[in-house]
């Protein structure tokens, strides 16, 4: 019983997170709409962030179901769903998602300075034509390659 109450908590949890992820999805739209991108890009990276998470939770109860629904060694089957394919697992992966988001963030809040400093401005005006002229070039040398 306690294993199957901590599989339904799991998945309740990432079914929120689910939900959670489709409401933020429509609030992504709506600034979309609104034409407030830097906030429907912070919003885009929660609903990234929400999903990702949730999977990574179904992931992890497999081991569960396993244990409850199918013939075998339970025991077995318990101890890969507490060990590196389960929980185990899951912390570490969403540990390393958390940093992801963080990194983004930081990305985000750099990002307005970047658009109206001078040094991007420099970088922009100079060097954005040359790098479309040469991917231009690259895409002719492939079609010319090609036939």
């Amino acid at each position: 019983r306690l294993v199957q109450a901590s599989q339904s908590s799991l998945n309740n949890a990432a079914l929120a997170l689910v939900m959670q992820a489709v409401a933020t999805g429509l609030l992504v739209t709506a600034n979309v709409a609104n034409e407030d991108y830097s906030s429907a890009l912070a919003d885009m990276i929660q609903v990234v962030n929400k999903a990702v998470a949730a999977e990574l939770i179904f992931v992890a109860t497999t081991n569960f179901d396993k244990a409850l629904y199918t013939e075998g060694c339970d025991v077995e089957h318990l101890l890969e769903g507490l060990g590196n394919k389960g929980i185990t697992r899951l912390f570490h992966n969403l540990s390393i998602l958390a940093w992801a988001v963080v990194i983004a963030k930081g990305v985000e809040l750099l990002a307005p300075w970047e658009e109206n400093s001078p040094l991007f401005k420099f970088i922009s005006e100079n060097f954005s034509h040359r790098a479309a002229d040469m991917v231009i070039e690259g895409q002719e040398l492939i079609v010319n390659l090609m036939q």
